[in-house]
């Protein structure tokens, strides 16, 4: 059972004999806040616990707060009277007013002398800091490159943690450096700390707040930082209002030069103000200071720093970017371009970035003299962050056998990344009910995308994979790519997903290429160019015990070089290169053999979702943006209601599923048709919020930010409903009626236009494909797109607000699409 113990005026959390000190200090003069502190610190040490095991975190979890406060207060109450009975403490802590029962250096006693025995009970302190917010106690340096992170436990992540380091980024260069490590080792919990998806427009957590609040500060005691604040919001107060992309600059300036504000922010500040805060902080990092000569050495620490490398480079581009056909380059557009990469509530590489900074800053302004110019400053280099599984500490990774199944001590959350050869989710869902059968728990999401090259499947490595925090990552591809590129373009794609994957210390499962000796597009030099690149991936696992190479051609093939074995090939339509049914589930089954250790059983069995969605939905993403772009929006309708018996939603068919078909239909959309309408672009350029949108460099892909799909969907979305409600030309009002029955009628929302929220739905899907059907057919009569639907437009499109009657019965509409 877990429990909360005492250590001097400290919680430490007890979970099957490992002890986890959590920073959370009470004051026995105030039994009233106790049960509060309980509560944090389990909420703090319950992400420690659950990295060692799921079961260890949930039991942390579920420790009743209120009985263990309970407890902690009979202790504390009656020890007051008591406490001065004990012998003398040292002098030392009277002296500095710390508590006795708290020294700052592990190798001093404790001061509770009442029991000899005591330091054998307190094994060495943790490297995690007891009290975060204290300097002489930190978490242990993690490891510098060449050496993994075995040795450094996993700190809790809380707001005086970070503050630690951002003080530690001030001192000595070791200790600098230390503080930059700690961060970047740990981002991926300091990321969940932030909570970066609960933020909701300028709004920002408690986290995100605190955090920036923090930084900010920190920042703000340089004179350069606040300096550029000040010339940045004067240039943008000079601006006409419409031409102010940063014109928060000049509300953040006047917020903290108020008289009595103490040039600070603070929690009182509006959600406004720290969004400016958080925008201006990775403004002047990444623009103002990666930008300045005598810094290089600081971009290119950076540039280690995977989010943020991606925003400094985008930024860079932003400089050069190419203008829209006909128009010259201006300030504005760069702006506006910079501003998307930019935006986003407060994330790890930016306060590991600043740490940096920091470091650097005080290097060469040292307080007591003797500063090195930036180019004597040594380079920090990131540490790999590699946090083995326990069971695999015992033995070295070079010593596993190439292809052998690493040691399995977790549930398995697996996502599986690739082309047509594991489209359709059938070898993820097989492989998910084979590892199910000795982990009830286990995940395994698919994401193949027809005919995706390597290059392009690792484009999308961040959103698809890295975003989803799986701890083993399956990557297949590279037949679309070899056919006629080279073998080191294929390497180098490879290379850089397995990279990034490691460093977040997941499982890598590489999948041969698969046979395809048959295939239309086979030559002598592209066969000999899969066997060269199949031999490279087989000599990857060599290198690593948390590598895995699964040669598929050995089974599904036969000759050389390697076909398609005839009981592999479709059914219909043979191609000898896809695999049937039978050989896509012969992939999951070698995955999970070599991968896991694990056979497939005869008790598996898949669902009908499952079946017809191989059967109907293979090349869904394709069908879905040609109605959107096509203008044929029944077409994309008519696939909506194709559900197997027992499904009522489209779209919850695919969450289902955990298929994102949709989202990747409507950035072909946006990329080849949307982005190229002159009335979107005029509109975006018109419209504050939406100017950087408007630029010819905007695409959207998997590899877009979050924030930055929300703002272009967002504009799709306010550019249609003012599309619909134009005047001027008759057909402005036909498509605003045909909008309203796709809304109304054929979707049974009851709503007359979209709602503007960033969301990317079928709503966004079907109101593109009446778009561009409409501006094709301006004449043609209201609703003559759905004729195959056997839908009527309403009679009074408008309402009346309380129908006597819907405006189409059950059988026609026949399923109501979901939001």
């Amino acid at each position: 059972m877990a429990s909360v113990e005492l250590s001097g005026n400290q919680l430490v959390v007890v979970c099957r004999g490992t002890r986890r000190s959590t920073g959370v200090m009470i004051d026995p003069n105030q039994p009233d806040s106790i049960e509060a502190a309980v509560q944090r610190a389990i909420s703090s040490a319950a992400l420690y616990f659950y990295g060692i095991s799921e079961e260890q975190g949930r039991e942390v979890e579920r420790i009743n707060a209120s009985s263990a406060a309970a407890a902690i207060r009979r202790r504390v109450a009656p020890a007051q009277p008591a406490a001065s009975a004990q012998p003398a403490a040292p002098a030392r802590p009277s002296a500095t007013g710390r508590p006795a029962a708290a020294p700052a250096r592990p190798a001093r006693p404790s001061g509770r002398t009442e029991q000899p025995a005591q330091p054998a009970q307190q094994p060495a302190r943790p490297a995690v800091p007891a009290e975060p917010s204290r300097t002489e106690t930190r978490p242990a340096e993690p490891a510098r490159r060449g050496r993994t992170a075995e040795a450094t436990p996993r700190p809790t992540i809380t707001q005086d943690w970070i503050d630690t380091q951002l003080r530690e980024a001030r001192r000595d260069d070791r200790k600098a450096q230390a503080a930059a490590s700690a961060l970047h080792s740990n981002s991926r919990f300091v990321e969940r700390f932030l909570e970066p998806g609960a933020q909701r427009g300028v709004e920002r957590t408690e986290a995100q707040k605190s955090a920036t609040i923090s930084l900010f500060n920190t920042l703000y005691q340089i004179p350069g930082f606040r300096l550029y604040l000040s010339s940045i919001a004067a240039q943008q107060q000079a601006l006409p209002e419409r031409e102010r992309v940063f014109g928060e600059f000049i509300t953040l300036q006047a917020f903290l030069t108020e008289p009595g504000r103490n040039e600070q922010l603070s929690a009182q500040a509006e959600a406004r103000i720290i969004s400016a805060a958080d925008i201006y902080t990775r403004y002047f990092l990444l623009n103002f200071v990666c930008g300045n000569t005598d810094y290089s050495r600081y971009r290119d620490e950076v540039l280690q720093l995977p989010a943020a490398a991606w925003r400094l480079r985008n930024i860079e581009g932003a400089r050069t970017f190419a203008p829209v056909s006909g128009r010259a380059p201006s300030d504005l557009d760069r702006a506006a371009l910079m501003r998307l990469y930019i935006s986003s509530p407060m994330d790890a590489d930016t306060l590991t970035a600043a740490s940096l900074y920091l470091r650097r800053w005080h290097l060469e302004h040292p307080e007591r003299g003797n500063g090195r110019g930036q180019s004597r400053i040594s380079a920090w280099h990131a540490p790999e962050i590699i946090q083995p599984e326990p069971a695999a500490a015992a033995q070295p990774a070079a010593a596993q056998p190439a292809g052998a199944a690493p040691a399995v001590t977790e549930t398995p959350r697996v996502v599986i990344i690739g082309d047509s050869i594991i489209a359709g989710g059938r070898t993820g869902s097989t492989l998910q009910a084979t590892l199910r059968t000795t982990w009830p728990q286990a995940t395994v999401a698919s994401r193949g995308v027809v005919g995706e090259s390597i290059s392009r499947i690792r484009s999308r490595f961040q959103r698809d994979v890295l975003d989803a925090n799986p701890n083993t990552v399956v990557i297949e591809g590279g037949i679309n790519g070899i056919m006629s590129g080279t073998v080191a373009d294929a390497q180098a794609q490879f290379s850089r997903m397995i990279s990034q994957a490691r460093a977040r210390s997941m499982r890598v499962v590489l999948i041969g290429l698969a046979p395809w000796a048959g295939y239309a597009g086979s030559s002598d030099a592209a066969q000999q160019r899969t066997t060269e690149l199949n031999t490279w991936l087989r000599n990857q696992a060599t290198t690593d015990g948390n590598i895995v190479f699964v040669d598929i051609a050995s089974q599904l093939g036969e000759g050389s070089p390697p076909r398609l074995r005839a009981a592999y090939e479709a059914e219909t339509d043979p191609d000898h290169l896809h695999p049937n049914a039978a050989g896509r589930d012969l992939i999951a089954a070698m995955v999970a053999q070599a991968a896991f250790g694990r056979a497939p059983t005869r008790t598996e069995t898949r669902t009908a979702l499952q079946d017809f969605a191989e059967r109907n939905w293979r090349n869904l993403p394709s069908e879905l943006y040609q109605g959107a772009q096509g203008g044929n929006p029944a077409g994309i309708i008519t696939i909506s209601r194709n559900l197997p018996a027992g499904e009522t939603s489209f779209e919850g068919a695919l969450r289902t599923l955990n298929r994102d078909d949709i989202p990747r239909a409507l950035d072909r959309a946006f990329n080849d048709y949307i982005h190229r309408d002159r009335d979107f672009l005029q509109f975006c350029r018109d419209n504050r919020d939406y100017q950087g949108v408007a630029l010819e460099s905007v695409t959207l892909s998997a590899a877009s930010t979050p924030t930055d799909r929300r703002l272009i969907m967002r504009a799709v979305q306010a550019y249609l409903n003012h599309a619909a409600g134009r005047t001027g030309d008759e057909w402005y009002g036909r498509l605003r009626d045909d909008l309203r029955m796709m809304y109304r009628d054929v979707l049974g929302t009851g709503r007359d236009t979209l709602d503007v929220n960033g969301l990317d739905d079928l709503r966004m899907l079907a109101a593109i494909g009446v778009y561009s059907w409409r501006k094709g057919h301006r004449s043609e009569a209201v609703g003559a797109w759905a004729t195959t639907l056997n839908i009527r437009p309403s009679a009074q499109p408008a309402q009346p607000a309380v129908p006597t009657a819907p405006p189409t019965t059950e059988g026609q509409r026949r399923r109501v699409i979901h939001p």
